[in-house]
């Protein structure tokens, strides 16, 4: 059984708490900064706090119209395939693209059509494939999951912007009713595009080897993985633990959010078996190696 979801996000969150409290008191146990990739990393609610108002938003029940996409999407959306996983999609205007990106996503983009008059716009609607479903983190980026609800993929970003340049807000939510649809959802505003990132395969490489006295996991990553996003960090630990199962034990799953966290450019996320599993503070101290 993987390491509970609960208490990682409880782990997640408070590690980056704890790193901006010191990085605001400027110093961290080794005396030096923290990577600037801590302090930018987003710190999802605890799960005692979250609720309603702070969990991810599921679209709700589909009008006509989504309906119809969502149809489309499912009968004769563009074939979205990043890796061993394809995802079919259905645009509201003009044909979906997609790129492959040399981290190893895949970039999809749609046209928004402008909306002036304060209505959101369903741009997308894209489908899982077979024995596959969407589900929402806390950070709103979403997971892939299979039959056994591992996550074996993830969309961890929506990024829109009108035809000059400018931000324009967007969101990926899953459909309240059918966990197998996903919308993508931009507010109203000029017309423009949204570019979903795709992720698939989020681990490059485990291998085991000797380190710093003791057994060790060399973890490498994806590159998408490495941009970080709950999903992410989701399917990486998924696909860890399918390819060396002694890896599933809480220690090693809060080493590899740290590393995430604080350290995702590093070569190799090492990972070692017999480290103790720690409170927060004492692996942000340890530089996520207590």
């Amino acid at each position: 059984m993987t390491v509970s979801r609960r208490r990682r996000a409880l782990v997640v969150g408070s590690l980056c708490q704890l790193a901006l409290a010191l990085a605001l008191a400027g110093c961290t146990a080794g005396g030096g900064p923290l990577p600037a990739s801590t302090l930018l990393a987003p710190a999802p609610p605890s799960p005692s706090s979250t609720s309603a108002a702070t969990s991810p938003p599921a679209s709700p029940a589909p009008d006509r119209a989504a309906a119809e996409l969502a149809q489309a999407a499912r009968s004769a959306g563009t074939a979205l395939t990043n890796g061993p996983l394809t995802l079919t999609a259905a645009a509201a205007d003009e044909p979906i693209s997609s790129v492959a990106r040399d981290d190893g996503s895949l970039a999809v983009t749609v046209v928004v059509a402008a909306e002036a008059e304060g209505v959101d716009r369903l741009a997308a609607v894209l489908a899982a494939g077979a024995g596959l479903r969407f589900e929402a983190q806390a950070d709103r980026s979403i997971a892939v999951l299979d039959g056994d609800g591992a996550a074996v993929g993830a969309l961890p970003s929506v990024v829109a912007a009108d035809d000059t340049g400018g931000r324009l807000t967007a969101r990926l939510t899953p459909r309240a009713d059918d966990a197998t649809l996903l919308d993508v959802v931009v507010d109203a505003g000029p017309a423009g595009t949204a570019t979903v990132t795709f992720g698939a395969s989020a681990l490059v490489s485990a291998d085991w080897g000797e380190r710093e006295g003791g057994r060790s996991l060399a973890v490498v990553p994806a590159g998408w993985v490495r941009a970080g996003s709950m999903a992410a960090q989701e399917a990486l630990w998924a696909a860890v633990v399918a390819a060396e199962p002694e890896a599933d034990s809480a220690s090693m799953r809060d080493q590899l959010d740290c590393h995430a966290l604080g350290a995702p450019d590093k070569a190799s996320w090492n990972l070692e078996p017999w480290r103790p599993e720690v409170d927060s503070l004492t692996m942000l101290a340890a530089r996520c190696n207590p």
